[in-house]
């Protein structure tokens, strides 16, 4: 079954309650009666014991100042996000005229490219040229010294002159068994290199590429036949100095001067036993049974060294 039961008295109620009992126990028992109270002075006495709850001027005041920063800190914010908006601004404009720039020097590059390109064709294509033009030259110079000899470790002669270096040639025909007058001579006369300055070679050229041949072909026939000691030297040629041997080679142009010195120290490193020049060509051989190499270039002698 449901129960009945009576709300609980509200707070007020019960204090307005308390104070009654104690006013009711401060009575005196004069006083006192048994009838019921009177509820509209109880009624009263509720209302006015009702304290109304009033608004605090601190809390509209702390409100005010709420809105006023939110209102600063948006105002601050808008300023700050103006200022990055113009910033932003700027830095499309840098970048746009950066990507220009950019474009132009890009463009600028592939023109750079474009010249290097042509330039390093024209190099190649007048490498090519001026080492046509200095095989040319070269070419010419050898035909030129054609007829020449170069006669080394003759000691000078008191008073030299173009006739008594002529008489030194006529010696050396003697030796080989060749008629050399002084028709057969063009040319002679002594050299004035840096170095061996105290026998400085002699220069003759003949009046045919034959004579000076078979004076060549004579003199290794002489030479292979003889010792060393016996090898043609100044003695042969009726000096009465020392015993120098005498060296006799062709006139070769400054190119193959210092292309001949590379290949006999290139034959004296790798065991060559053959080194020389036949009508300004220089010539290798490893020994009697190889075939002879012709050396027409550094690159020819770099190419051997790589092989071996």
């Amino acid at each position: 079954m449901p129960l009945d039961r009576t709300p609980p008295a509200s707070p007020a109620l019960c204090d307005v309650v308390s104070e009654t009992e104690n006013i009711t126990e401060n009575v005196s028992p004069l006083r006192q009666h048994s009838s019921e109270p009177d509820m509209s002075s109880l009624v009263n006495l509720v209302s006015v014991t009702e304290r109304k709850k009033r608004k605090r001027d601190g809390d509209h005041n702390l409100s005010l100042v709420i809105q006023d920063m939110f209102a600063a800190f948006s105002k601050n914010q808008e300023g700050n996000f103006a200022q990055l908006r113009a910033v932003i601004e700027g830095l499309n404009e840098q970048n746009a005229e950066l990507k220009k720039s950019i474009e132009r020097m890009s463009g600028k590059y592939d023109e750079f490219l474009i010249q290097i390109k042509n330039l390093e064709q024209q190099k190649n294509e007048d490498k090519k040229t001026i080492t046509h033009l200095e095989d040319r030259i070269d070419y010419l110079e050898r035909k030129s010294r054609s007829t020449g000899l170069e006669i080394k470790n003759v000691p000078k002669l008191e008073n030299e002159t173009k006739e008594r270096l002529c008489n030194v040639v006529k010696n050396l025909g003697k030796v080989l068994n060749l008629d050399v007058n002084s028709n057969s001579i063009k040319d002679i006369y002594r050299t004035n290199p840096k170095k061996d300055k105290l026998h400085k070679p002699i220069i003759v050229e003949f009046n045919t590429v034959l004579l000076k041949d078979k004076i060549l072909q004579n003199i290794k026939t002489f030479n292979k036949s003889k010792k060393k000691e016996e090898k043609l030297n100044t003695s042969h040629l009726q000096f009465n100095q020392p015993v120098n041997p005498i060296f006799v080679t062709e006139t070769l142009t400054t190119r193959t001067q210092k292309l001949f010195y590379l290949a006999r120290t290139f034959q004296k490193s790798h065991g060559f036993t053959y080194c020389w020049t036949s009508h300004g060509v220089i010539y290798l051989r490893k020994d009697e049974n190889s075939p002879q190499i012709r050396i027409n270039t550094e690159a020819d002698i770099n190419r051997l060294k790589s092989s071996i």
